[in-house]
């Protein structure tokens, strides 16, 4: 039996959101083309002998400022749904216990308590700075590593999540958005 003990954070519930949003390949590919925009902008305004600059960036700048907003959007919506579930939901605030079983996982917490076989578990993903259960694609719940008090204990709880999710094979960071959160 592995028991981990710590509370979660605002922090920790916005990087399990941000992981949310940024680890989806449509994510990275609009990053990709919103520089890609910017950039024909840009080469068309410099670029292009004799063009008016002027007119050029006034017909686009709607659509840059659109652009920009959205980008900050997307940026500043994942803080304010974190800091807004955990104002709302005091679940997330209390201190909490989590027991990891060879048959089950049990969390404890004053105002809650859940029991879950591992078969709910459908992948485990790991961050650089937690470890999300995944409970389905929508759902997961979070283990930030400063809950572990060693190394060992650590690869101790990867070898029994190892050993009781059937579709892990292995856990470790994966991706941009994973070494990012």
């Amino acid at each position: 039996m592995i028991t981990l003990h710590g509370t979660l954070t605002v922090d920790d519930l916005r990087k399990v959101l941000y992981y949310g949003m940024f680890r989806r390949p449509q994510a990275i590919g609009t990053v990709v083309m919103v520089s890609l925009v910017l950039v024909s902008l840009a080469s068309m305004i410099w670029l292009v002998p004799g063009s008016n600059a002027i007119s050029i960036g006034l017909n686009a700048s709607p659509f840059v400022v659109l652009l920009l907003f959205w980008c900050l959007a997307m940026i500043v919506m994942p803080l304010r749904s974190a800091k807004k579930r955990f104002a709302n939901e005091k679940v997330w605030s209390e201190p909490g216990a989590y027991a990891f079983l060879p048959e089950e996982i049990r969390i404890n917490r004053p105002s809650a308590s859940s029991v879950m076989n591992w078969n709910v578990v459908t992948e485990v993903r790991e961050t650089r700075s937690l470890f999300l259960l995944q409970l389905g694609s929508n759902s997961s719940i979070p283990i930030p590593k400063r809950f572990f008090s060693s190394a060992d204990e650590v690869d101790a709880w990867k070898n029994l999540v190892l050993s009781r999710v059937a579709s892990q094979r292995a856990i470790a960071p994966r991706g941009i958005a994973a070494r990012w959160c």
